[in-house]
């Protein structure tokens, strides 16, 4: 509970709700074109595999807890967290197009991709979820104890 009244206490400015609500929305639009979960006619792209709901809550969720860990503030010794970039790509790879990813396609292989990747896709999502939660967490520790 100490952990959630930090975050509430560091939502208690307008300005830091508003950067949380702008992040958010970015995120969700940055992550959410590419992958063709959000159409547009800039970039016409369809997805190989067809879009399922849990697409759209991975992403929905990497955006808001990404954008929460973007607005919390920093503790006094600047330390990168690996862990919300391990929570972001899994995120990624969990509502991203697993064929279409033409990166991944290259690095790894088709077979890989759609026979491995694209089965556990919601396991990484909920996988994704947990980091980025941990990393919240990890966060909120290292700035209302800095000792630690």
């Amino acid at each position: 509970m100490k952990v959630i009244d930090a975050i509430i206490s560091s939502f208690t400015d307008s300005r830091t709700q508003a950067n949380a609500i702008l992040y958010a929305i970015g995120l969700f639009l940055l992550l959410g074109i590419p992958t063709a979960l959000l159409s547009n006619p800039v970039i016409p792209y369809a997805r190989m595999i067809p879009a399922t709901p849990l697409d759209y809550v991975f992403l929905f969720m990497t955006s808001i807890l990404a954008a929460v860990y973007l607005v919390l503030p920093e503790s006094k010794v600047c330390n990168p967290d690996k862990t919300t970039f391990a929570g972001g790509f899994l995120g990624f790879l969990a509502f991203g197009c697993p064929i279409c990813n033409k990166l991944f396609v290259l690095l790894l292989g088709f077979d890989f991709m759609f026979n491995i990747i694209n089965p556990i896709r919601p396991v990484l999502g909920i996988l994704s979820i947990i980091i980025l939660a941990y990393a919240i967490d990890k966060k909120v520790k290292r700035y209302t104890e800095p000792n630690k």
